[in-house]
């Protein structure tokens, strides 16, 4: 398994695909899942913990609702998708943390979604 530098579950982190090792898992791996990363922050509780390993299918494309990896003016953040008729945001499970509207001036991209 590669792993990279922790991704946000927060504020937001820098992921590459030079910053990693490849790491033994002594754990169950979902068969969709493409890569793992671990996270750092808190915006995802109580459902995702810091430091908690999850594991990503790699896709371009999300439906609302869905939990994913995202690329966003240059860092990288583990959140849930929102759609709705007032834009598309970044949302956390943790309500502390308010949402991240994604612009068309937003540099955007999904990495992938949340592996089961």
């Amino acid at each position: 398994m590669k792993n990279p530098k922790p991704t946000s579950a927060g504020t937001g982190n820098y992921l590459d695909d030079e910053n990693f090792t490849e790491t033994e898992v002594y754990e169950p791996v979902p068969e969709k899942a493409d890569f793992g990363v671990y996270l750092d922050g808190d915006s995802m509780e109580p459902r995702f913990k810091n430091g908690q390993l999850i594991w990503i299918e790699k896709t371009e494309t999300l439906e609302s609702g869905d939990i994913g990896l995202f690329f966003y003016d240059g860092m990288t953040f583990f959140k849930k998708l929102l759609n709705k008729e007032t834009g598309t945001f970044l949302i956390s499970l943790n309500p502390k943390y308010k949402p991240i509207p994604v612009t068309d001036l937003s540099d955007f991209k999904i990495f992938g979604k949340l592996a089961f």
